[in-house]
């Protein structure tokens, strides 16, 4: 009999702290998972505004018993702000890297700040002026990493809210934002490699 492979196989990270410090340093890595996360956040918007807007036609409709309503299927708004903070997350955390090296020393992660999910702190951490909407953005990003973009419930009853309405407008948002990150952090990469910074 066959042996099943695997359908994900894991190799053991064998090399020197030194190369892991190295790769965690380089702004482009956490550009590149952002990007990854990004563009699935993209596609996750496209289905939330398809939603929203079969929702919309939907609400017209309910008086009128002649017209068939298509079933909904799971809004997406909350995965979509999860997606969105994740790719923030790791944009902020390479231009932290840009301007505080030493957070990756040892072949791991050091101090709150780097292992931190709380997008304001990394925001404040990384001298960026935010609009009001954007600080909203990552606040509600926070959230939606810790609690809401991935469980059911929070890590308890205190933190539980009994609604809250997301408007439309936050992908637009959303875009400004990470292509406000994407550039900062490659400006900043290009002033420390020529000497600037």
């Amino acid at each position: 009999m066959k042996k099943k492979q695997s359908i994900i196989q894991s190799i053991p990270y064998k090399g020197k702290a030194e190369n892991y410090d190295n790769a965690g340093k380089q702004p482009v890595n956490w550009m590149s998972k952002a990007a990854q996360i990004n563009r699935a956040a993209r596609i996750i918007f496209k289905i939330v505004e398809k939603d929203f807007n079969k929702l919309s036609r939907q609400s017209r409709l309910d008086n009128d018993k002649s017209v068939e309503i298509e079933p909904t299927y799971p809004f997406l708004m909350d995965v979509f702000i999860f997606l969105a903070a994740l790719a923030i997350e790791n944009l902020l955390k390479g231009i932290l890297m840009i301007s505080k090296p030493g957070l990756i020393s040892g072949g791991k992660l050091t101090g709150n700040l780097i292992t931190s999910h709380k997008l304001s702190d990394l925001s404040i951490g990384s001298e960026i002026e935010f609009t009001e909407e954007e600080n909203e953005l990552l606040h509600a990003g926070t959230e939606a990493i810790e609690s809401w973009g991935r469980y059911p419930i929070p890590k308890n009853v205190m933190k539980l809210k009994s609604s809250r309405t997301i408007k439309l407008v936050i992908g637009e948002i959303y875009n400004k934002l990470y292509d406000k990150l994407v550039y900062e952090l490659k400006e900043r990469d290009d002033s420390k490699r020529h000497g600037a910074l």
